[in-house]
């Protein structure tokens, strides 16, 4: 499949232009007259661009996923299932951070901008080389309730702006050609339990994002604020209030400590005009007793109108969660034929353990097929796709096994869906849990589990992963590939027929899309749950991930391949 001709000719001409311009400035006129402003690529990046962008521009990666879509596919086909075995590291930049890199780059013609984990910081690079044009390190408060890594997943790009998530809560807006910030906004109190790990999405002429610490009995909620001054235009809460609708799934007063945190960027339908977001955990995590009901609308899905934030549908995964399954992996957004239908589908890898086709228009529930071993239910309902929970695996004082764990059957890390195959390709965690239940007791900045959950309950040879290819269109395998270690990072399709994917260990793979074959294999670190993403400078196709750094536990580091030149 290559790059259409309308495509194509708008690639060329980006490419032209990034290639004949510095990405740089280079000093004056020499030295008689003032020197140029940097150069600043983001200030094209319309909203209107970044719809186009996935199908007119493959050559850049404009938004967290690759385009709106959430499908983590690329019309980049210069590397192929006939030149991929020749992919050598083009240039990399190690980072001395502890904390891990789990962010994703973008791209804007020619210029990479991503951000680091720990205190974060956000770096602007040639994409060509990585060599360093600008960096910014905000002050960041670190010192407060985190549940699971100080990390950061990545920045939006738009109206001249790059816009950033701080651990503690601060949502910045940054000059994309100087680093300097334009306004910057705190919208949660870490005191609280609230941190930001989130990397925002920018919609229209607002930038949406989310909030972390579902096990710290926050009140989790969706933001979205003006793009150029940072006030913020609306906010949906995930758990309903008082007199709103879905309030009444909670009982008496477990609402105000009911988690729904939205810590993975969503997705959306610019033809629809919906905003889908993912929602996570109800607090406490693993105790259900002192929160009696479904516990709307956590480890589901939310429908939301972009404009001002309404609910429009919503879709509950996990009705009342006990075992911290979320909702929040990506909600990823194709057209198929559903049942002999052109259905315009959502597509979802839940952590519990199903893999679900919604109607994206109505929130209508169309499959749930399960992609690893689950023994929390015995099916689900054909009808409304809920769960049938199966009384022994609800956590108790004593131990229960239940699969998955609570690290789920897929972890946050993002499957890649594929229009040339119309496959899904998810990243499997074949694990199982001991879960145990403990009082709950509330305080603010305080852990709010509710019990534990024992990973490692039955050893280290019990646990494995897999890539698993699925058909969109029925839910059936295609094809999989079995690892010794669970598969925790995200997956990358292309149009050269290639799936890009690591192990838990830090082997890399391109994999044949359509039969699974190993055609190229590459050791280049350690773990990471980083996303692997691919783009185009000065006319060559790059793929890159991040990694820690081989025999460096506390460095991390960006590696960029491309094909040998010549």
């Amino acid at each position: 499949m290559r790059i259409p001709t309308a495509a194509a000719a708008a690639l060329a001409l980006a490419l032209s232009a990034a290639g004949s311009a510095p990405l740089w400035a280079q000093g004056g006129d020499g030295g008689t007259g003032p020197a140029p402003a940097p150069r600043n690529p983001a200030a094209g990046v319309t909203f209107e661009r970044i719809v186009r962008a996935p199908a007119a521009e493959p050559g850049n990666w404009l938004t967290y996923y690759g385009g709106y879509a959430g499908q983590r596919f690329s019309l980049l086909d210069q590397v192929d299932t006939a030149s991929v075995s020749r992919l050598e590291e083009a240039w990399s930049r190690t980072w001395p951070i502890q904390a891990k890199f789990e962010a994703t780059p973008l791209v804007v013609d020619g210029t990479m901008y991503l951000s680091t984990g720990g205190e974060t910081q956000v770096f602007a690079l040639d994409a060509a080389t990585g060599r360093e044009l600008w960096s910014f390190k905000p002050p960041v408060n670190v010192d407060i309730a985190i549940c699971c890594g100080h990390v950061n997943r990545g920045v939006a790009v738009a109206e001249g702006k790059v816009f950033v998530n701080t651990l503690d809560a601060v949502l910045y807006a940054l000059d994309a050609a100087t680093g300097r910030v334009v306004w910057r906004r705190r919208y949660a109190d870490p005191a609280e339990g609230y941190s930001a790990t989130v990397a925002p999405l920018v919609v229209k002429d607002m930038v949406v994002t989310g909030i972390s610490g579902g096990e710290y009995g926050i009140r989790g909620f969706v933001d979205a604020f003006d793009l150029d001054t940072g006030e913020r235009r609306w906010r949906f809460w995930t758990v309903p209030g008082p007199g709103e609708p879905g309030h009444d799934t909670w009982g008496s007063q477990a609402w105000r400590t009911g988690g729904g945190p939205t810590w993975i960027t969503g997705t959306y339908d610019p033809e629809l005009d919906l905003l889908y977001w993912g929602v996570g955990n109800p607090g406490p995590d693993l105790n259900g007793e002192v929160r009696p009901g479904d516990n709307l609308y956590t480890s589901g899905v939310v429908a939301l109108d972009p404009d001002d934030g309404r609910l429009r549908w919503h879709f509950q995964f996990t009705p009342h969660d006990v075992w911290d399954y979320d909702g929040m992996n990506v909600m990823t957004l194709a057209d198929l034929e559903v049942s002999g239908r052109p259905t315009r589908a959502l597509l979802h890898a839940d952590k519990n353990g199903y893999f679900y086709a919604l109607d994206r228009a109505t929130g209508k529930f169309l499959y749930a097929v399960p992609f690893a071993r689950q023994t929390w239910t015995t099916g689900i309902d054909p009808r409304t796709g809920r769960p049938v929970v199966n009384p022994e695996a609800v956590p108790a004082a004593h131990d229960r096994p239940v699969c998955p764990s609570s690290h789920g059957a897929s972890e946050w890390v993002h499957m890649a869906y594929s229009p040339a195959t119309r496959m899904a390709y998810v990243p499997v965690m074949e694990q199982c849990a001991v879960f145990r239940t403990a009082q709950a007791f509330y305080v603010p900045g305080l852990p709010f589990f509710g019990g534990t959950s024992d990973t490692d309950a039955f050893g280290p040879a019990e646990a494995h992963g897999f890539l698993r290819a699925i058909d969109a269109t029925t839910g059936r395998e295609a094809w999989a590939v079995r690892t010794r270690r669970p598969v925790d990072a995200a997956v990358l399709a292309t149009a050269g027929g290639l799936v890009f994917w690591r192990e838990n260990d830090g082997l890399f793979h391109a994999t044949h899309a359509r039969t699974g074959e190993d055609l190229w294999t590459h050791r280049g670190g350690g773990g990471t749950r980083g996303s692997v993403m691919t783009y185009l400078a000065g006319g060559a196709q790059y793929v890159a991930w991040t990694a820690v750094t081989p025999g460096h536990e506390k460095h991390h580091r960006l590696v960029a391949y491309r094909l040998p030149r010549g």
